[in-house]
């Protein structure tokens, strides 16, 4: 709080992005952990809340006549223009925004004062939920030809691997040193996923410190111990996920010449003694390099592609052309493509692969993930989904800290390395829309939580850091809140038997069946004008609930109806002979028979939407209601069909309401309001 130069400010207007015109006046408030707009408008004084870890920038603009312009743009995408009438008020709120949005001890984030109210043990069971050991043995480790290592027992070989690791069991504790020491961070090869049906594996590392001619027996041998893991195949597969600069494209020179920042970086990591694997010195391995670009490059793409979503009113030929010119759908192609490689070369070659970039954090965690989502159904489930994100990014010692900006530092380390991989598996889910248990919520949900500093998951750039500030005991954690929601993101179209064969994803190798399309779900999902509010997903989760409930019903009806039946049928032998039917009863009986009337048996049923009456038994019939039809989803119900563009399904909308009725269907409305049992 010592950072608010101004808690409050008044008359302050919220402008629509798309229509500068419209403007909405309110007031600003500045929390210690939240901004906060507040409508002054008393029907519905809605609320927009803006976490400051979630701020990635603050635009201070040119004083107008109208007031002073400040524009903050966030890590979720989200966009906010306010214009504060007092240039004074005006600055001190930038400048308590640069503070509070670079925060410069973990300490500060808001997940060490989040209280969801829940006591120590319901923390310590949330973290409980995945189990990487678990997962391990799920794929059938350890084995004959696979152990688990504690060579990296307190981190003493690699600060930033996690102290249990898989490795081949001929490989030795001196083998595995001498190739850290061989490595870049001293990240040797390790095991990232066991596809147990053939015995073949991804292992993953950094780069070698080869240079120009420098080698190592220990990494050599490391290996043909991964090789020697796999009796079905006599090589392996090395992959660089970076680009091999043979000759530079504009003028067609060697790598030798340096002539653009590619080559000059390529240059420069070979005089710093990197590079990658001599296949002169290493027996048994084919090499592969893939073409994945840096760090840098990632983050200039999406900066150029968000520049094409916040304009105000692009023709198509401009929102295409600047689509193409920021190269974003290019660079997940290119991961997309990494991964169906190793993943083809694990299941159909049965040959293992060794994955590696510069230091093994970013495009490796990438391309593994995506290979992993691939050959198995398991990481395309809810729960499995959580584990892959577990296992190949958060334990593996991805740069979470450096990378989405927690705390201050350098800008240049910043990228969006988790947020493609994200997009990588929404690109898989709209090819394979009946392959995966979740939906495009939990997948926005879950890059929203990386930025947001709310759960402790994402903290710090390794286990080790993790650990030494006692994250597990101070935060809670993300994957149990997911979890306690799960039915938020579940996929109506999921079905679990619809994998292809051996559960393997096989993406169409034709450009035409395969289309790279732009996610407007996340990147403009915060615009009301330029997308539908309602997708086609949450339509199907709306019906697939109704359909659920109108089941539920009607297995309670019918288990009265047989009641009633039985009754009569009691009271027909009873009866010596048949007498008058009662004339109040409200229903006749076929024999002449005593009954009681409906309110004996149906006091509590309650009315349903209308449906035919069964046609298997030709003595009853049931006409239903419509007015107690209610959407478990508020969200929902809040948008309008027009909205939606989604065609109407059986003339009901997903908030319960009836659509306008047609000629045929208001004949007979009177019927329809009553319930009548006839027999």
């Amino acid at each position: 709080m010592e950072h608010i130069r101004t808690p409050k400010v008044e008359n302050v207007r919220l402008v629509d992005r798309i229509s500068s015109k419209k403007a909405t006046l309110g007031t600003l408030y500045l929390t210690a952990t939240h901004v906060i707009f507040v409508e002054n408008a008393t029907d519905t004084r809605k609320e927009t809340w803006i976490l400051h870890s979630q701020i990635s920038t603050i635009e201070k603009q040119a004083t107008t006549a109208t007031g002073c312009p400040l524009l903050i743009r966030c890590k979720n995408f989200q966009l906010l223009q306010l214009i504060i009438p007092q240039e004074r008020d005006c600055h001190d709120v930038y400048i308590s925004l640069i503070r509070l949005a670079r925060p410069v001890k973990y300490e500060e984030l808001y997940c060490f004062s989040f209280n969801p109210k829940l006591d120590k043990e319901e923390r310590e069971q949330g973290w409980m939920l995945i189990d990487l050991s678990e997962e391990y043995k799920r794929m059938g480790l350890p084995n004959d030809d696979w152990q688990l290592s504690d060579v990296n027992r307190d981190y003493r070989v690699c600060d930033s691997y996690p102290t249990e690791l898989y490795v081949p069991k001929s490989a030795t504790a001196h083998i595995i040193v001498g190739s850290s020491k061989f490595r870049s961070r001293r990240r040797f090869p390790a095991l990232s996923y066991y596809y147990k049906d053939n015995h073949a594996s991804i292992c993953r590392s950094s780069q070698p410190l080869s240079g120009f001619s420098a080698r190592c027996l220990e990494d050599e041998q490391m290996l043909q111990a991964i090789r020697k893991a796999n009796p079905g195949s006599d090589f392996i597969y090395v992959v660089d996920t970076r680009p091999k600069v043979v000759s530079c494209p504009e003028c067609n020179s060697g790598d030798s010449v340096i002539c653009c920042p590619r080559q000059l970086n390529a240059m420069a990591n070979r005089a710093a003694g990197k590079g990658y694997e001599n296949e002169d010195n290493y027996s048994n391995i084919k090499f592969q390099f893939i073409g994945i670009e840096n760090i840098h490059v990632m983050r200039n793409s999406l900066q150029k592609m968000l520049e094409v979503c916040e304009l105000k009113s692009p023709s198509m030929s401009d929102f295409l052309w600047g689509l193409e010119n920021s190269g974003w759908l290019r660079h997940i192609k290119a991961i997309m493509d990494a991964g169906t490689f190793i993943a083809k070369a694990v299941s159909e070659e049965g040959a293992s692969v060794l994955v590696h970039c510069s230091d093994g954090w970013d495009r490796t965690a990438q391309v593994c993930s995506v290979a992993s989502l691939l050959l198995d159904p398991h990481y395309r489930t809810l729960q499995g989904f959580m584990v892959l994100i577990e296992k190949d990014w958060i334990s593996f010692g991805h740069k979470f800290n450096h990378r989405y900006g927690n705390l201050d530092g350098d800008p240049k380390e910043i990228s969006p390395v988790i947020d493609q991989f994200i997009e990588c598996v929404w690109q898989l889910m709209e090819q394979f829309p009946c392959a995966f248990e979740f939906n495009e919520r939990f997948l926005i949900h879950i890059q929203h939580h990386i930025y947001s500093c709310q759960f402790g998951n994402f903290l710090c750039n390794s286990q080790k850091e993790r650990r030494e500030l006692k994250i597990q005991e101070r935060t809670y954690s993300l994957w149990a809140h997911l979890w306690k929601n799960r039915a938020d993101y579940l996929n109506p179209l999921f079905r679990a038997d619809h994998s292809q064969p051996q559960g393997t994803l096989r993406l169409p190798t034709t450009p035409c069946n395969f289309m790279y399309k732009f996610w407007s779900g996340m990147y403009n999902r915060f615009e009301k004008g330029l997308q539908p509010r309602q997708s086609v997903t949450d339509y199907l989760m709306a019906v697939k609930e109704e359909t659920q409930q109108l089941e539920e019903e009607l297995e309670v009806l019918e288990e009265r109806l047989e009641k009633i039946q039985k009754v009569q049928l009691n009271r027909t032998k009873v009866k010596s002979k048949p007498s008058e039917p009662s004339k109040h009863s409200g229903f006749s009986t076929s024999d002449n028979s005593t009954a009681n009337t409906p309110q004996d048996y149906s006091g509590n049923v309650k009315s349903f939407p209308s449906r035919s009456p069964s046609q298997g038994d030709e003595d009853s019939a049931l006409i239903l209601t419509q007015d107690n039809l209610k959407s478990s989803d508020p969200d929902l119900s809040a948008n309008s069909d027009q909205e939606s563009g989604v065609e109407d399904l059986s003339c009901r909308s997903p908030s319960g309401g009836e659509c306008a009725p047609s000629e045929d269907s208001t004949k007979d409305r009177d019927s329809d309001e009553a319930v009548f049992l006839t027999a």
